[in-house]
Order: C-alpha cells, then structure tokens, then sequence
C-alpha cells in the first residue's frame, strides 16, 4: 500500500514538474509580448500627440493673417518700428515763416528782371522843360537811376546822365511824385532799381 501511494506521489510530481516547465516558456512569451505592445504603445503615444497638436493649431490657425504696422519706437524683441504719423509744417499758414522771409527781403535792392514782378508806374506826371535850361538852350538826355521802395515810394534818385546841373532839381522835384506799384518777389513787395530815360530838346 505504502509502495503505490509513493508511485502516485512520483507520478504527480513528474506531471506537476512537466507542466510547470511547459508553463515557462508561455508565460514569458506572455510577459514580452506584454512589454513590447506597452513600449510599442509608449513609443506611438508623443506622435499621436503631435499630430493631434497640429490638427489643433490647424484648427485654430486663421486663414489670414493680419499685418502689423510697426510703431515709431523699438520693441524689446529687437524688432525696428516706423511711425507713420503726419506732421504738418506749422509755420505754413502760421505767417511766421512769411514774416521772417519778409524780414530779410526787407534790405535787399533787385534790379530789373531780378525779381518775379518787376515795379510799375502807376502816377508819373510829365517833367517840363527846366526854365533856366531851355533859356540858356542847353538840351540832351538825361538818365537816371530811381530807387523804388517797397511801398511804391521813390526813395532815392541816382543821376547817371545829365546834360547840366540846371536839369537836377526841376526833375528830382518831379520824380519824388511819381508812385509805383512795387516790385514782388514770391508775393512779397521788395525794392527794386528802375533805369530812367528822357529827352530833353528844344525842337519839340
């Protein structure tokens, strides 16, 4: 009795031995096949978040993009900026810029043609015959230089040629009446020379 219970204890350990070593090898096959759908998965899972990622930002990604302008001054980023802001030229239609102009135009003498409008007579009496010179028949041409002032005024009265002195006072006495329009210069009223020629015989 003793010798068959030992034969079916031997008999059990045998099969239970066989089975565990046929176990083995499943078992770890199980195990790997485990940590390799794990790592597998792991490995997949950062692609499928980015392509995930970028399906969201291309979703949120407008179609157009608007256009910043830059602004006068720098940013941090180190990014140039440019102001477009208008800055009108207070001066113009202010009158100061005029004034100065005007100021420095104030001494300067143009001749004839210099200027944009040259000066025009607008009052010039007729100077007569100078008594003493007709009396003594002195006669010839008389030339002259007259200084228009920015006003129309003849200010001053340069005698370039004179037949004889007796001529000079007759005519100046008469020319200091006559009145211009002055001459202009960028629509400012400026001095001005004017060249003057008259005739003086005793036949006419």
């Amino acid at each position: 009795m003793k010798f068959l219970l030992f034969i079916i204890k031997s008999v059990l350990a045998v099969a239970i031995s066989f089975a565990l070593f046929a176990a083995v090898p499943v078992i770890y096959s199980r195990i790997g096949l485990g940590l390799a759908k794990s790592e597998e998965t792991a490995a997949q899972a950062p692609l499928l978040m980015n392509v995930q990622t970028k399906k969201s930002e291309r979703k949120n990604t407008p179609l157009f993009k608007p256009r910043q302008i830059a602004q006068a001054s720098g940013s941090r980023d180190g990014t140039r900026s440019f102001d477009l802001k208008f800055s009108p030229d207070l001066k113009i239609g202010s009158g100061e810029g005029v004034a100065i102009e005007e100021k420095n135009l104030e001494n300067i003498v143009f001749e004839e043609g210099e200027a944009d409008i040259n000066a025009v007579a607008v009052s010039k009496m007729p100077i007569p015959y100078p008594p003493r010179a007709k009396e003594e028949g002195i006669e010839g041409v008389v030339e002259m230089i007259l200084l228009i002032d920015r006003k129309g005024i003849v200010s001053n009265i340069d005698f370039v040629k004179v037949p004889h002195a007796l001529f000079k006072k007759p005519i100046e006495k008469v020319v200091k009446e006559w009145k211009f329009k002055p001459a202009m210069n960028k629509g400012i009223p400026v001095n001005m020379r004017v060249r003057q020629v008259i005739e003086f015989n005793l036949e006419k």
